[in-house]
């Protein structure tokens, strides 16, 4: 019988184990709910300035105190607990991103969908190249503007990169391009028109190009 008794015990471990609350499983990461209120504290928040008829994660379920694993628009790791994807896309968020905003310091992010909020006058950050895990990147119809900085290069990891519907985006180096079309080798969707490609030569683009399998490009200046 003892080894009934022990294979009872194995069960009820393994039962409690998984059964451990969200907030006990993640406490160590609890610095990272805190850099997600910070970030969600520095907008203004108008669901009804928004023109995206798309479903979103109400921020609003983002309470101090509350458990994080419950707040919309979050996808934790289910084993180490970081936070690994942010959609707040068609939130109504009014601000701006700053380059010290605590956003940059939820250093795990693979996915983060900014889309649809008006976050203008953001430059774009060279913060974000620091987000070296990204493989979607989403920051299309923000209102960001400013050149694009070389540090996007970094993001390797990329798969989606969604840049579209910022008129005052700038590519102004025809090697920032080329540099992160040959570090991405796993970039299959690349969107951004209706940016100022003014600067690219469209010789130097179509080079770039052949690691794409599928391009959604409808330029607004390069012809």
């Amino acid at each position: 019988m003892s080894w009934l008794l022990i294979l009872c015990l194995q069960f009820f471990l393994l039962i409690s184990h998984v059964t451990i609350s969200c907030s006990s499983q993640f406490l160590g990461h609890l610095n990272e709910s805190s850099y997600l209120l910070q970030f969600k504290a520095s907008f203004n928040t108008d669901i009804t300035d928004t023109s995206c008829k798309l479903a979103h994660a109400d921020v609003s379920t983002w309470q101090n105190g509350t458990d994080c694993c419950s707040w919309l628009g979050v996808t934790r790791d289910t084993i180490s607990g970081h936070i690994i994807g942010l959609d707040l896309s068609c939130n109504g968020l009014q601000g701006m991103v700053h380059p010290n905003s605590s956003l940059f310091r939820i250093s795990h992010l693979q996915t983060l969908n900014l889309a649809h909020n008006r976050l203008f006058p953001t430059q774009f950050s060279s913060q974000f190249g620091a987000f070296v895990n990204l493989t979607h990147l989403n920051l299309s119809d923000t209102g960001m503007r400013g050149e694009f900085s070389s540090d996007i290069s970094h993001l390797s990891n990329l798969v989606s990169l969604d840049l579209s519907m910022n008129d005052d985006l700038k590519w102004t180096q025809d090697v920032t391009l080329k540099r992160l079309l040959q570090n991405a080798t796993s970039l299959t969707d690349l969107v951004f028109y209706y940016t100022d490609m003014s600067f690219i030569t469209p010789s130097s683009f179509l080079r770039s190009l052949i690691s794409l399998l599928w391009l959604l490009l409808v330029l607004k200046e390069l012809v």
